[in-house]
């Protein structure tokens, strides 16, 4: 349907202002018309029942080329035709053409500019040029059609059929996207680049139907369905499927999923918003990703197969999602984490039953040990706290750095061994509860520390401990033979086969000594309240000792010739036993004797009883 109207009785054309391209609005409004387009338009009106009886409204002498030259086309105005543009203050450029149509102009406040020269020439370098490398798109406000300037930044084109005629006809492939664009149709846009200024202000939605195999985005925020082999550059990336091909520098978001046997490839690119970390799901299997110089957080789902993922981290955060993570090989370095949805560290190893994992992460702990490494030890393991820890309900599997931390407590005992002996540390920081066990060849020259009587009970069932140290907690179980140990700060309860050196600790139920070494106790007591007191089973014990002991004590099973014991109360009671069969026994101090022994020697004459300090502070007998 012709914009341009003429009426046929006075032959007037009229010229709507709509129908002219805006091309300044200040501070003179100056717009534009294509006399090519005009000539089209008054060959159409030429074409209607009233048209073919009226005479011929122009002469038109085309394009001629001419040495190499082609020169513009001419249009005359022919007689009794007059043409009036729609009333108002604004300026008329006519561009593309010779013409008459200044001669021919009523004239009211509308400035008609003619651009008639006798060498103006058209070539499709000079119309090349002004669409500046590409077609301009812009759905909102563009233009329809295909004819010149139409595609131009001056006259950007509305529908995406008209730009891809235009651009094939034009030998482009670059579509620069005003505003934001969808595309929706069926056509062919392979290899195609679509560009913006910037994704803060232009997007693209990308519907199924529309082929993209290949196509290449720049400076957009994008979004829909790829058809692979894509390159996607300087874009915000949100809700994106069929991804395959590089995203270079570029912000996720949402979910990004894999599609296809080409390898994804994801370069020096950012996770904006921590509190919502873009997914890729890898598509079940068969396709590879590979990321370098990530920063944020990332989430991976839906990894099935044997595919390969690599990971190269500036700075952030990755997570695993165990339930749909189940195999593949994923490699992982530079800085952070790695972690399952339930923020349990990864380590190296058979992660999940079939995900082999490859942890190179280096978190602050270890920039800071190596960093200061040539410090010292103080510096140089100060993320251990110059020991290991372990958490058997908290903690994590594995031997990898951090694991061991106080923020990464192991899990289990033999990795705290492992990770200790490889980092020469002695020391086992336990948090809750510890069971020694099966551990064969025993455990030699370590310290246990607790973190506190009520909070740690460390059992030992069966495993022999030489020289080995145990801190603030309580101690229970049965040590294998030639099991020797100090206690330190704690509550030692029904334990056997040990010789033992303690210092302020409380003893319950029966403490079985062995060897014929030396134990002792150094300010110690009974930790049970009422008549009820601990035993000590001296068996083959060659030395014991007490020293500074508050409450009672019972001592029973002394069987070996030679065996000395020395009992130094502070205040308390020492109970003997008809067991008691070889030896001797020196008790000193404030206390009492009780029971009988069946052979055991007592020297008690430095043991004062209540009797004995009346006497001494009264020096008589009390009526």
């Amino acid at each position: 349907m012709s914009i341009v109207s003429i009426n046929w009785g006075t032959y007037v054309i009229s010229v709507p202002k709509s129908g002219l391209t805006l091309i300044q609005l200040y501070p003179l409004e100056i717009r534009e018309m294509d006399i090519n387009w005009f000539r089209l338009q008054l060959k159409d009106l030429e074409d209607s029942d009233e048209g073919m009886a009226c005479p011929d409204t122009h002469r038109h002498n085309t394009e001629v080329t001419l040495a190499g030259l082609t020169f513009a086309r001419v249009v005359e105005i022919l007689d009794p035709y007059t043409i009036t543009f729609e009333d108002g203050q604004y300026a008329v450029n006519l561009v593309g053409a010779n013409s008459n149509i200044a001669d021919k102009v009523n004239v009211n406040q509308v400035s008609v500019r003619s651009q008639n020269s006798a060498g103006l020439i058209s070539t499709p370098l000079i119309e090349y040029s002004s669409f500046e490398g590409g077609i301009w798109l812009d759905q909102i406000n563009g233009s329809e059609g295909t004819l010149f300037p139409i595609g131009t930044k001056l006259k950007p084109v509305k529908l995406l059929s008209d730009a891809k005629i235009i651009a094939d006809y034009r030998g482009f492939n670059v579509i620069y996207i005003i505003d934001d664009a969808v595309l929706d149709t069926t056509i062919d846009f392979s290899e195609f680049i679509f560009q913006g200024q910037t994704y803060i202000n232009n997007g693209i939605t990308v519907n199924s139907g529309v082929n993209v195999l290949n196509a290449v985005f720049r400076n957009l925020t994008v979004t829909g369905t790829l058809d692979g082999g894509n390159e996607l550059v300087n874009c915000r990336i949100e809700n994106l499927e069929y991804v395959n091909g590089t995203i270079n520098s570029s912000d996720l978001l949402g979910m990004i999923e894999l599609k296809g046997n080409s390898d994804a490839v994801i370069i020096n690119s950012i996770s904006p918003d921590p509190y919502n970390p873009p997914i890729i799901d890898m598509g079940g299997s068969g396709q590879n990703l590979i990321i370098t110089n990530f920063s944020g957080q990332l989430s991976i789902t839906n990894l099935t197969g044997n595919s390969f993922v690599g990971i190269g981290l500036t700075a952030g955060q990755v997570m695993l999602d165990s339930t749909t993570v189940t195999a593949g090989i994923i490699r992982i370095s530079g800085i952070g984490e790695l972690v399952d949805e339930h923020g349990n560290f990864i380590s190296s190893g058979l992660w999940n039953g079939g995900v082999t994992i490859q942890n190179n992460l280096m978190t602050k702990e270890i920039i800071a040990e190596a960093v200061y490494e040539e410090v010292g030890v103080e510096v140089q393991y100060g993320a251990y706290n110059h020991g290991i820890t372990i958490d058997i309900i908290s903690g994590t599997t594995g031997t990898t750095y951090p694991i061991g931390t106080p923020a990464h407590p192991c899990k289990t005992l033999s990795d705290a061994l492992v990770i200790a002996q490889s980092r020469g540390f002695t020391k086992i920081y336990v948090i809750a509860n510890l069971t020694i066990n099966n551990i064969p060849a025993g455990i030699e020259h370590f310290d246990f520390y607790g973190n506190g009587i009520r909070g740690c009970t460390i059992t030992i069932d069966n495993v022999r401990t030489y020289n080995c140290t145990f801190h603030t907690c309580t101690l229970t179980g049965n040590f294998s033979n030639n099991s020797t140990i100090d206690v330190y700060d704690s509550v030692m309860d029904n334990i056997s086969n040990i010789t033992i050196i303690a210092n302020n600790c409380s003893m319950i139920g029966i403490i079985e000594l062995n060897n014929t070494r030396s134990s002792n106790f150094y300010d110690c007591s009974d930790g049970i309240p009422g008549t009820v007191t601990p035993e000590i089973q001296v068996n083959d014990c060659k030395s014991l000792g007490f020293w500074g002991y508050s409450g009672g004590l019972k001592l029973t099973n002394i069987i070996t010739s030679g065996t000395n014991i020395s009992v130094n109360f502070n205040s308390g009671r020492l109970i003997v036993d008809s067991t008691d069969t070889q030896g001797s026994i020196v008790v000193r101090g404030v206390g009492s004797l009780v029971g009988t022994t069946n052979g055991t020697i007592i020297d008690d004459a430095g043991l004062i009883d209540n009797i004995s300090i009346q006497d001494a502070v009264w020096e008589k007998t009390l009526p």
